[in-house]
């Protein structure tokens, strides 16, 4: 799991990032809602533009409608049987989020500071 972490921080590191395939050497979205990997029973999620605007508003932040649309794709697959999402932030708590089978990372403020905000 360190080393697929690690692969997918070199990759976040020199992209945009909207979404990834898996095998391809560039990201690329596979969903709206964020999903860029999917590896074992897990799919990963990222919320993020380089934009600093876009990290400080609304549109960013896991919600439970965002939250509900993860939980129904992922009951949908036949191999994921959870997601992690990377976001700037959440309006919805990790009681519910726990519910979905949803686990919440927030994205580290090195992330904002890559978009040009500090």
């Amino acid at each position: 799991m360190a080393q697929l972490l690690d692969t997918l921080l070199g990759k976040i590191s020199r992209i945009d990032i909207r979404g990834a395939t898996p095998g391809q050497s560039e990201l690329a979205p596979q969903n709206a809602d964020g999903l860029f990997y999917t590896f074992d029973e897990t799919a990963f999620y990222m919320l993020y533009e380089p934009n600093l605007e876009w990290l400080c508003s609304n549109a960013g932040m896991l919600t439970a409608e965002r939250a509900d649309r993860i939980a129904a794709a992922v009951s949908a697959s036949a191999a994921a049987k959870r997601a992690i999402v990377f976001a700037p932030g959440k309006y919805i708590g990790q009681r519910d989020l726990t519910a979905r089978r949803i686990i919440f990372c927030q994205l580290p403020y090195e992330m904002r500071r890559a978009a040009g905000a500090l």
